[in-house]
């Protein structure tokens, strides 16, 4: 269910890029296939414990990572094998701990909704990347998981 709800989401953010923009040339630039390259919770981490730390979760994972998102003329997307490893942050002191466990891909297909199904959060296409913004997004819990301390955004930039 956490999954089909993260997807519909997704395609309520790609609605934003479909009927928001003010010349038809960013409709034919969102067409193709789209493939997870940035997946930043907005925390630097060392998940791998090899002594660097990123941002971007997909530096720091073993797990398999091969989210795509196609777009066609028509308006509708297929997203492939989907990231939906479990990420859990909690905070302990002044520092995160991030934990991050695999789980397989899906596949599913959903056409874009329409412009009356608004999301808040951010997207856009810079050059051959597409970026989403969801405003905070990573929870952050306490030690022992029991509260949600505080919240961090979750930024996923794919490359066409």
């Amino acid at each position: 269910m956490k999954n089909l709800l993260s997807l519909a989401v997704l395609c309520i953010s790609f609605t934003t890029l479909f009927s928001c923009s003010k010349d038809s040339n960013n409709d034919s630039n969102l067409v193709g296939i789209w493939k997870l390259t940035n997946y930043d919770i907005s925390i630097s981490t060392d998940v791998d414990k090899d002594g660097v730390e990123h941002k971007n979760i997909l530096n720091e994972i073993v797990c398999s990572v091969n989210e795509t998102l196609e777009f066609e003329t028509n308006k509708s997307m297929t997203s492939s094998d989907s990231f939906h490893h479990e990420v859990k942050v909690s905070k302990v002191d002044d520092s995160y701990l991030v934990n991050v466990e695999c789980s397989d891909g899906y596949i599913s297909s959903i056409n874009v909704l329409t412009e009356e199904e608004f999301t808040e959060y951010e997207s856009y296409i810079e050059g051959n990347q597409l970026t989403l913004v969801y405003a905070n997004a990573v929870k952050v819990y306490n030690e022992d998981f029991t509260e949600v301390i505080e919240t961090k955004d979750l930024i996923k930039v794919y490359t066409k």
